[in-house]
């Protein structure tokens, strides 16, 4: 019986992990310059964006998790340009992280900006290959405060 019960708990937890994990979308991620990764998630039940950054994501040396009412965000749309240039801004203490998105006539790039109390401490590219961005669909953004 003990057998049973501690099976069926195991099940349980394991069903309430699988629907939290799958609540996460990932919305970006690349590999960097310099060989570190950067990835935002978007928990879709309650809105919490996830700021991951490091050698390893899945033991990442920055995690930051907000609401998407404490993230800025900021967009330039030129259709004579063809051009999309989306950003979101996460801050934590004196530091602004940076993640963006450009998409210029098919041409997509992404990069991290990280400022220390207004001065930039790091500004890395993504490899290209590696960027997978969902920046350009609106919704994700909607609860976000803009910044001009």
């Amino acid at each position: 019986m003990k057998y049973v019960t501690g099976l069926l708990v195991t099940a349980v937890t394991l069903l309430g992990s699988l629907q939290a994990y799958a609540a996460e979308t990932v919305i970006f991620q690349c590999t960097l310059d310099d060989g570190k990764s950067v990835m935002v998630e978007r928990n879709t039940q309650n809105d919490v964006f996830t700021l991951t950054h490091g050698t390893d994501l899945h033991a990442p040396t920055l995690t930051i998790r907000k609401p998407g009412n404490n993230l800025g965000t900021a967009i330039q749309m030129s259709r004579t340009e063809g051009l999309l240039n989306r950003e979101l801004y996460v801050t934590e203490g004196t530091q602004v992280y940076t993640v963006g998105y450009i998409d210029q006539q098919g041409i997509k790039k992404g990069y991290l900006q990280i400022m220390n109390a207004g001065f930039e401490e790091s500004y890395q590219e993504c490899q290209r290959a590696s960027l997978h961005s969902t920046f350009d669909d609106y919704e994700l953004f909607s609860n976000l405060t803009t910044v001009d």
